[in-house]
C-alpha cells in the first residue's frame, strides 16, 4: 500500500498546498466566520476547492492520477494500485494501459471516433472490437477498485 502522510496543519502534502482558492471564495468564508465564530464555513470553500479542481484537472491520463493521490498525501501510488490489480501487474503496464484507454477516450470525444484524412471523400471510423471495449471496461473497473483500496487506507490514516 501506499504509505500514508497525514495531514494536519503543518504538513500538508506538497502537492496540496499548490492548489489556491479564489479570493473571493477565501474572503466569502472568513466573513462568515467573522459574523459568526461558531460558523463552519467549509462548505464554501469545498464548493470552491471543486470548482478548480474539475476546471484545472481531469485526472485521466497516470500522471494526473497520481497528482491527486499526492494532493491527498499517497506515497508510492503507481506502486501500491498495481499490487492491488489482480495479477499484480508493474506499475509501468498500468500506466500504459491507462494511458492507452484515455487516448482512445479522446479520440472518442474530442474527434468523433473518425480516422483524420486530408483528401476524405468517406470518413472512416476507427475501429474497436466489442471484446477489447469489455476488457477495457473491466480492467478499468479493477484500475478503480484497486485505487479505492490504496487511497482508503492512505486517508484512514489521517489522525
Amino acid at each position: 500500500m501506499g504509505t500514508p502522510q497525514p495531514i494536519g496543519k503543518s504538513n500538508p502534502p506538497p502537492e496540496l498546498k499548490k492548489l489556491s482558492l479564489p479570493i473571493l471564495a477565501t474572503k466569502n468564508a472568513l466573513e462568515k466566520l467573522r459574523g459568526d465564530p461558531k460558523a463552519r464555513p467549509g462548505h464554501l470553500v469545498k464548493a470552491a476547492l471543486q470548482t478548480h479542481l474539475h476546471r484545472d484537472h481531469t485526472f485521466q491520463r497516470p500522471a494526473d492520477v497520481a497528482k491527486a493521490a499526492q494532493m491527498l498525501g499517497v506515497k508510492n501510488f503507481w506502486s501500491s494500485v498495481a499490487e492491488q490489480m489482480p495479477d499484480s501487474p508493474d506499475k509501468g503496464k498500468v500506466t500504459d494501459i491507462l494511458s492507452t484507454i484515455a487516448n482512445r477516450r479522446n479520440q472518442i470525444v474530442h474527434e468523433a471516433d473518425m480516422v483524420r484524412k486530408t483528401r476524405a471523400k468517406k470518413i472512416t471510423l476507427r475501429e474497436i472490437a466489442r471484446s477489447t471495449a469489455q476488457e477495457w471496461c473491466d480492467w478499468t473497473r479493477s484500475l478503480v477498485e484497486a485505487i479505492d483500496k490504496v487511497v482508503d487506507v492512505s486517508v484512514s490514516t489521517i489522525p
